[in-house]
């Protein structure tokens, strides 16, 4: 008997004409597509890569053009045609909703691959899935305004992966298996944005911040609803796609062009909002995901949240702080971090009392002291200054009875604005080399200009 195209078991669609087609034409396309995918109902495995769904493209392996992401479009529309947006918005909607449909007709249907925008609402029909990789994954609309409710993941799913950073109230709404079952893997933006140290990237957008540049109540709730999530999710149990396992996580904020986002504001004690501290407010909430890797973007951390970060993170073997606004003398709270090997800082980030200017030279002796901190033994088994009574002094490296900060420190990399007071920053950061160079263990002290 000839091979009916109804008896195919996989399906992998890729290009198509390389501009979009008119809104107008979009939806009817959409259906049209529908149609035809649902007769192939033995499907067990569906690659969609066709330009005109291509919402959010994978950067990283895609070798084909694409057109604007859906935000991109979304924004340009904001500019030229406001009114267009909603249609937009709908179009997109349709294409997901379209694929969706035709794979709730294919029972068997185990790998679901395709680079749109999907609804969350959607997922828990998709019974059969094992592996899902879409361009972004969101809410039904209104999900972001208010706590939004759970949505399920299918039961059989094993594989989450979204080509961007996924949204933390999407996060926060989602429901993975009940504790015991073997657990979905998570991979969200990280290894297909090209960076392998966060499988894990998660961004507040701009509703999440009120207009004092603080995060909204209702924003560093979802963050610790999405902690609780992400500690049933996981990557430990099965290897990714590409790569090894690392527990690492991207945190940034969203809002091009705006002031990093500030602390809570200082108020009821009793209320962790109100705390003056990221930490006590979201921040310390990841805790428990034992993590590896931390990058934070778009923040301001008083001193309090680096001694925090320092007292509740003590897993991190890398720590990047570039786009995170800091006084520089704050730095030495990190010296208890036991294990951490990478630091990535920003002189551009640092904040100074009394507001220096750009145009000033750096404070030699400020850096120099803060570098030291985290370079330098000293000659007590108390632990640093800023440690409150050498609470960490159990995990603090004891060389010839003198106290080493960041013991396992391999790189710690400024980089610093290309040709602004390079000499200077040279000078105060040469004693902090010396004290790595000392150490014997091929540790550097890194100076990269952007």
């Amino acid at each position: 008997m000839a091979l009916q195209l109804t008896d195919l078991r996989a399906l992998e669609l890729k290009g198509g004409a390389s501009c979009l087609p008119p809104m107008s034409l979009r939806s009817t396309l959409a259906a049209s597509l529908e149609a035809r995918l649902s007769r192939l109902t033995a499907l067990e495995t569906l690659k969609l890569d066709l330009y005109r769904l291509r919402h959010f493209a994978n950067c990283c392996e895609s070798d084909q053009p694409s057109p604007p992401t859906l935000t991109e479009q979304l924004n340009n529309l904001r500019l030229t045609d406001p009114g267009a947006m909603g249609q937009l918005r709908a179009v997109a909607e349709a294409e997901w909703a379209a694929v969706a449909a035709a794979a709730r007709r294919m029972p068997n249907l185990f790998e679901l691959r395709v680079p749109v925008e999907a609804n969350a609402g959607d997922l828990a029909a998709l019974t059969s899935l094992t592996c899902l990789r879409v361009g972004a994954l969101a809410l039904p609309r209104g999900g972001h305004s208010a706590r939004a409710p759970t949505y399920a993941l299918p039961p059989s799913l094993r594989r989450l992966e979204t080509h961007t950073p996924m949204p933390v109230h999407v996060v926060a709404a989602l429901q993975p298996a009940a504790p015991g079952e073997r657990p979905c893997s998570l991979m969200a933006g990280g290894r297909l944005w090209d960076l392998e140290d966060s499988p894990w990237c998660l961004e507040f957008q701009a509703g999440d911040v009120d207009e004092q540049s603080r995060l909204t109540a209702l924003a560093a709730a979802n963050m610790k609803l999405a902690a609780g999530v992400l500690e049933r999710l996981g990557f430990r149990h099965e290897p990714l796609w590409r790569g090894d396992d690392f527990p690492g996580l991207r945190v940034w904020v969203s809002t091009p062009g705006e002031p990093t986002v500030l602390p809570p504001a200082l108020g009821d004690a009793a209320d962790p909002r109100h705390s003056g501290s990221h930490v006590e407010s979201w921040l310390g909430s990841l805790a428990p995901l034992r993590l590896e890797g931390l990058v934070l973007a778009g923040w301001t951390l008083p001193a309090r949240d680096l001694l925090g970060l320092a007292r509740c993170m003590r897993t991190l073997t890398r720590l990047d702080l570039r786009g995170t606004s800091y006084t520089v003398g704050s730095l030495q709270h990190l010296a208890t971090l036991p294990e951490l090997s990478h630091l990535y800082v920003s002189s551009q980030d640092w904040e100074w009392p009394g507001q220096v200017q750009a145009e000033e030279a750096y404070e030699e002796d400020v850096i120099e002291s803060a570098f030291l901190a985290l370079t330098a033994s000293v000659p007590t088994a108390s632990g640093p200054a800023g440690a409150e009574g050498g609470e960490f002094r159990a995990e603090a490296a004891v060389q010839n009875g003198g106290w080493v900060p960041l013991p396992k420190l391999q790189l710690l990399e400024v980089e610093y604005p290309d040709g602004v007071f390079v000499e200077s920053l040279e000078r105060a950061l040469a004693p902090a080399r010396q004290e790595l160079a000392a150490r014997g263990t091929g540790a550097d002290l890194r100076l990269v200009a952007f």
